[in-house]
């Protein structure tokens, strides 16, 4: 408590009490905005909350699409990858066919080469 040295009698007392007075009215009007600011805040993070709630709601659909979409990706993917080994599997036996046939046609003509035409009789 600050009490003034004028005439050290109830004057001063007066003085300090009136500053007192006008120092607790100030830090009561800081308080009032402080908690008007605090309330203005409370508001827009309520309102941004609601909105931020909103647009997840909406955004759902549309990650769940995304999500198959991915995983039918991923699936289209391993499906061709077995598809490519099993098509080189069918064109190595393709080839392998291919080569005994040729063997075959050559062991053929070698044996008949008197008379190519001998396995009609």
């Amino acid at each position: 408590m600050s009490i003034s040295r004028n005439s050290g009698g109830v004057g001063g007392v007066v003085g300090g009490v009136d500053m007192l007075s006008e120092r607790a009215r100030m830090m009561r009007d800081s308080l009032q905005k402080s908690q008007s600011i605090t309330d203005n805040v409370v508001n827009i993070l309520g309102s941004f909350d609601h909105r931020l709630s909103a647009l997840e709601t909406a955004m759902r659909p549309t990650q769940i699409r995304t999500h198959a979409i991915r995983t039918a990706h991923g699936n289209i993917d391993k499906a061709l990858k077995a598809a490519e080994v099993i098509l080189s599997q069918f064109d190595i036996s393709r080839q392998v066919a291919l080569a005994s046939n040729v063997c075959y046609v050559v062991n053929l003509l070698r044996s008949d080469r008197d008379t190519p035409f001998s396995f009609l009789d």
